[in-house]
Parts: structure tokens; sequence; C-alpha cells
């Protein structure tokens, strides 16, 4: 049975799949991409209230807006990662620093 990833070089493409995922996962554990988390939710979250404050008629799409803002803004004060567990990475923080000292 023929592997899902074709090997190139040294290494499958499979792995460099998860070398890519991994330092993702590693980047947004990092208090830079904690902070970055952060600023891009509170930017969510103001521009659902700009959207809310102009016009009055889509009150719905301001709410989905700051709804959606809070995932980012509290995954980075928390520190955990939304995305990490797709890459085969753990959800928090801590854990993904670990991980990567380890490897």
């Amino acid at each position: 049975m023929a592997p899902m990833c074709g090997a190139t070089n040294r290494r499958t493409s499979c792995e460099k799949v998860e070398d890519t995922a991994m330092t993702f996962a590693s980047f947004m554990a990092s208090p830079t991409g904690r902070i970055l988390r952060v600023v891009i939710g509170l930017a969510v979250i103001g521009a659902g209230a700009w959207v809310m404050a102009a016009t009055a008629g889509n009150a719905i799409l301001a709410l989905v807006l700051m709804v959606v803002g809070l995932l980012p803004t509290m995954a980075g004060l928390f520190d955990f990662c939304v995305f990490a567990p797709l890459f085969g990475a753990p959800l928090g923080g801590k854990a993904i620093r670990a991980r990567q000292r380890h490897a």
C-alpha cells in the first residue's frame, strides 16, 4: 500500500507539513503570538462595535463580530490555541512550549 504523502529528498512531505504545523502552533503559543491574538480579537470586537454604531440595521452582524472577536482574545489571554489540535499539537500553550523544547 502506497503512503499518503510522497517522499521528496530525505524527508517526506508529511514530515514537512507536520514541521510547519508545529512551527505555527509554537508561534501562537509564544508571547508574541498571544499578544497578536489579543490584538486581533480586540480589533474584531471594535469592528463589531463600529458596525453597531454606524449602521442601526446590522445589529446581528455587529453581535456576530463581537462574539467571534472574543475567541482569539480569550485564547490569547488564557493561553490556548484552538487550531493547534487540528495540527496534532496540544490545546494548551504551556504544553505546546514544553513539546517544542523536547523536540
